[in-house]
């Protein structure tokens, strides 16, 4: 055999082994352990970094401050008012800020009795607090 004919058997087996060698490391066997001990790590820290942090509360909306004014309403006017009721809530339902700067909402109240001239009865209240801990710092009543 010729050089030629050497150097191309040695370069066929030279590419075959390395096709070999590169498919062998591409098996469907379990992966090393190094990279199962390098994983587990990283898993468990960004796990325990997530659950040390504490939940930011949610602010105070709408619905919250309602549902606190709604029950100075029962109390103040419903119960003390037989067949008086609390209107429902509404989705148009805001809190507002007044000229001071103090956030409030209102409740409606549908009197028991017609009322010359009234409509309603307004509970109103300045609120604080957080959507989970709302507070009525202090209320008032009008008829509208």
């Amino acid at each position: 055999m010729s050089n030629r004919g050497n150097r191309a058997a040695s370069s066929a087996l030279a590419c075959a082994l390395f096709v070999s060698v590169t498919l062998s490391a591409c098996s469907s066997g379990p992966a090393p352990a190094e990279t199962l001990s390098a994983a587990s790590p990283t898993a468990a820290a960004s796990a325990a970094t997530t659950s040390s942090t504490p939940a930011t509360p949610a602010p105070l909306d709408a619905r919250s401050a309602w549902n606190a004014c709604a029950q100075v309403a029962q109390t103040e006017y419903v119960d003390k008012n037989d067949g008086s009721s609390i209107r429902p809530f509404s989705e148009t339902t805001t809190l507002q800020t007044d000229g001071d700067g103090k956030t409030f909402v209102i409740v409606a109240v549908a009197p028991a009795h017609p009322i010359e001239g009234v409509g309603s009865i307004a509970i109103i209240c300045s609120m604080s607090g957080t959507a989970d801990a709302p507070h009525v710092d202090k209320w008032i009543m009008k008829d509208i």
